[in-house]
């Protein structure tokens, strides 16, 4: 079953967020770009709503159509994915990346990282670190 398991990973490892891009809506798109540069701050929907120039209500329906998730939805897999990178990139405490992702509770990020892992930050770091 490692074999599965390493399929999995590799599959959710890089093919997830580029699945998200296949689709021609080019304000989607541009958005996905802001998000990727900026998910680290913090975002609100009126931001991304106020760059397409679209209602808040008509952002999420667009975004949603595109690439089948939610603007916040997109934002958390893209602070989840750089979580895990510093995670298994550097020694940064788990309170820092929380911090370096965007978020401000370490409790609310450890239980969203599970969530989306299967694992809790520090064992993830001790599983897939260097």
């Amino acid at each position: 079953m490692a074999w599965w398991d390493l399929g999995v990973y590799l599959v959710e490892r890089y093919g997830a967020l580029q699945a998200r891009r296949y689709h021609s809506d080019a304000a989607v798109l541009k958005l996905q770009d802001w998000l990727d540069a900026n998910y680290a701050k913090p975002v609100t929907l009126q931001t991304p709503a106020a760059l397409a120039g679209l209602t808040e209500r008509s952002l999420i329906r667009r975004f949603k159509g595109a690439t089948g998730d939610t603007p916040t939805g997109y934002l958390q897999v893209l602070r989840i994915e750089a979580a895990r990178q510093h995670l298994e990139n550097s020694r940064a405490a788990v309170e820092e990346v929380t911090r370096l992702v965007g978020y401000e509770d370490v409790s609310s990020f450890s239980r969203l990282f599970r969530k989306h892992t299967g694992l809790a930050p520090g064992t993830y770091r001790a599983r897939f670190g260097r």
